[in-house]
């Protein structure tokens, strides 16, 4: 519906169509997504397996300590007591299926499974954080005061406990970067 008052403002379009001239045509082209998506998280299945086969190695390794530091045994191996062995194993057992998950879906190139991924790789760090500032003293120190050596063992205790908070955060840091490398590629496919 037009008005009798018309803006002159309005730009007008204006040419004529030859029938000798040739049509073009504008086909947007879309290159195919890349296979990062699918190499990541074929990478995030391969350490979600590595993941369950150490935890189960973690819980093991605690039973077997165990064994041997019963009263009968002469061997004094009981510095780690056996529940960290079994939290961490329970740890890296779960986080590994996390990754497993998380890794199946992303290299199905579904969005969910770089979540899935991020969030327990964000997870498992933070609880390996916690598990730096449960570990037992007698681990840094062997049970015995090196005092001895020029330094007490709280500052022993403080650096061992400081390097695997650190270790831990590095760890996950240079992973989280890893996994996220299908978010940093214009055109990764997933949806």
């Amino acid at each position: 519906m037009q008005s009798g008052n018309e803006d002159s403002t309005q730009p007008l379009l204006s040419g004529e169509v030859s029938p000798t001239s040739e049509t073009t045509y504008f086909v947007p082209f879309e290159e195919p997504p890349t296979q990062i998506a699918r190499i990541i998280g074929i990478i995030a299945m391969v350490m979600g397996a590595l993941s369950i086969v150490g935890g189960l190695m973690n819980i093991g390794t605690g039973q077997v300590m165990s064994f041997f530091s019963n009263e009968m045994s002469r061997m004094d191996v009981a510095l780690v007591p056996t529940w960290f062995y079994s939290v961490s194993g329970v740890i890296g057992i779960v986080g590994g299926i996390g990754f497993l998950y998380g890794g199946y879906r992303m290299q199905k190139f579904e969005m969910i499974g770089q979540w899935i991924t991020l969030g327990t790789l964000a997870v498992v760090t933070i609880l390996q954080v916690s598990m730096a500032f449960l570990m037992p003293e007698e681990i840094f120190t062997g049970g015995q005061d090196l005092s001895e050596f020029g330094m007490s063992n709280e500052t022993i205790i403080m650096i061992g406990k400081l390097s695997s908070v650190g270790g831990a955060v590095c760890q996950g840091g240079f992973c989280g970067v890893v996994f996220a490398l299908p978010l940093l590629v214009g055109n990764h496919g997933l949806r």
